[in-house]
């Protein structure tokens, strides 16, 4: 779909603010909470699991107070410092009305309800050491998105292989910064030495040692 671009942010940086502790603001809280990110929640009442989460997250905070069209100076001050907002009123014409002001104020806005509305999705995703990975069907279906994720993780992620493919290729990476000086050679140098059938068996091997023998190798042959 056109318009979109995807991004994975510094969550401990940023500032977020949920309009709404229902359930779609309970599970957005939650997972930003997960994330790292500092989350604000205001709503008129809040979930049970919310005032819970309160409890062990240092990070979120309630903010009890009623939302409405009429709110719109108070609005303005409570997002005034936040970075994103997400408008999970459970109200379309308020999520569209706060959606709006946000982008007044230059903030990024995402209604849960409304694609739309949205300045940015929050995909179904999986992070770990290694990788990151991000799926979204565009508010079509969010069950779909989290198989298309499981099956990814499980028949790609989950394999040795690719893990210590991934291992070799941040030992070049480091090689070829201390070694290659030229941006340029050391982008040609990169994916060559991925390209290398013997690199490649090695690495996948898990046999590091001797795939970095092989690519010093093939920078060798370069020079």
């Amino acid at each position: 779909m056109c318009g979109f671009f995807p991004i994975f942010l510094r969550s401990y940086k940023i500032d977020v603010v949920v309009i709404g502790g229902g359930t779609v603001g309970t599970i957005r809280a939650k997972e930003l909470l997960k994330a790292g990110f500092k989350v604000k929640v205001i709503s008129k009442d809040f979930s049970t699991e919310l005032k819970e989460l309160e409890k062990s997250y240092q990070t979120l905070f309630l903010f009890k107070k009623e939302i409405n069209i009429n709110t719109k100076l108070e609005l303005k001050e409570l997002i005034r410092d936040t970075n994103l907002v997400i408008s999970a009123t459970g109200n379309p014409a308020l999520n569209k009305d706060i959606c709006e002001l946000a982008r007044e104020m230059g903030k990024l806005c995402n209604d849960p309800s409304n694609m739309e509305n949205s300045d940015f999705i929050i995909p179904i995703s999986m992070v770990n050491n290694d990788f990151g990975v991000a799926v979204t069907t565009f508010g079509i279906s969010s069950i779909v998105s989290k198989e298309i994720l499981n099956r990814i993780n499980s028949n790609i992620l989950a394999s040795k292989e690719i893990v210590n493919l991934l291992h070799a290729m941040a030992e070049i990476k480091v090689f070829l910064k201390e070694n290659v000086k030229d941006p340029k050679r050391r982008y040609h140098l990169y994916h060559e030495i991925f390209d290398d059938r013997e690199f490649n068996l090695r690495a996948k091997e898990g046999d590091i040692k001797n795939a970095l023998e092989r690519a010093k190798e093939i920078v060798g042959d370069e020079n």
